[in-house]
């Protein structure tokens, strides 16, 4: 008779945890995004003007390719038809995008509402995990997202300056994307506003 020798594996290194905490990763995200488009939707957006030849292009404006590969560290193509609150961009190989969402409100009471509701939305406060604020973007700005080795996966810079608020998010399968490149180029996105 054969015996069956069974070899404990914690979970780190448990392939089908690893993955389900990948999938799990990414019906977050994907919640977040539903969230995202909610109340982009519910909030006055100024649009780019119509004779434009993407509706984004307003957006694409404060936020290039060139930006999105610094920011991934790859080659980067513009992804269409996002609206005309967003520019994303993703890989030409494998998986991920880098994506900048603008909401501008018609007035500071509209603005303060806004942002509060994103703020609640992506739970940006101190004491949250991997949520932390960062200086120099705007009015106020918070970076969501886990480091790891130096480099980042799913993570966001979100930013306000007077009366909008914008997010660059960055969603890739593996840590490839650099959380400094994202915050250089937070900072040059809140000074082309």
């Amino acid at each position: 008779m054969h015996s069956l020798a069974v070899t404990p594996v914690s979970a780190a290194d448990d392939p089908f945890v690893t993955r389900m905490r990948y999938v799990d990763a990414m019906r977050i995200l994907s919640m977040m995004a539903a969230a995202a488009v909610a109340i982009t939707a519910m909030t006055t957006v100024t649009h780019a003007a119509p004779n434009q030849a993407a509706p984004n292009a307003a957006v694409c404006a404060l936020f290039s390719v060139a930006d999105a590969q610094r920011i991934m560290g790859g080659p980067m193509k513009p992804k269409p038809n996002m609206g005309a609150t967003v520019c994303m961009y993703e890989l030409t190989e494998g998986y991920g995008t880098v994506a900048l969402t603008v909401v501008k409100s018609n007035d500071k009471a509209a603005a303060d509402r806004a942002w509060a509701s994103i703020k609640e939305t992506r739970h940006l406060q101190a004491g949250q995990k991997n949520t932390k604020p960062v200086a120099g973007i705007g009015g106020e700005a918070w970076f969501t997202g886990n480091v790891e080795k130096g480099k980042i996966g799913v993570a966001a810079i979100v930013a306000r300056k007077g009366n909008a608020h914008f997010a660059i998010d960055v969603m890739t399968l593996d840590y490839r994307a650099s959380p400094e490149a994202l915050t250089d180029v937070a900072k040059t996105v809140a000074q082309r506003f």
